[in-house]
């Protein structure tokens, strides 16, 4: 499992949470203080993500970023066995 992977991961379960929970990702890149675009490129492991802009996602999702990071590692272990 590479790092690009777990980055890969990480942006699939930000953006699950991000539906379930119906915010826009306009609204997740206002409370991270960064552009759509920005946000777009961390989730898309284009760019790494800052720690400061994962704990503001984490936050405005009302999900620890300890939770999402596991959920992530999970995700990229279970696609590196397919």
């Amino acid at each position: 499992m590479t790092f690009e992977a777990e980055l890969l991961a990480l942006g699939a379960e930000i953006r699950a949470e991000r539906a379930a929970q119906k915010v826009s990702m306009s609204d997740l890149a206002a409370a991270a203080n960064i552009s759509r675009q920005a946000l777009y490129k961390y989730l898309d492991a284009e760019r790494d993500m800052p720690v400061a802009v994962l704990l503001d996602i984490a936050a405005r999702l009302d999900v620890g970023a300890d939770v999402l990071m596991r959920r992530a590692e999970d995700r990229a272990r279970r696609d590196s066995q397919r």
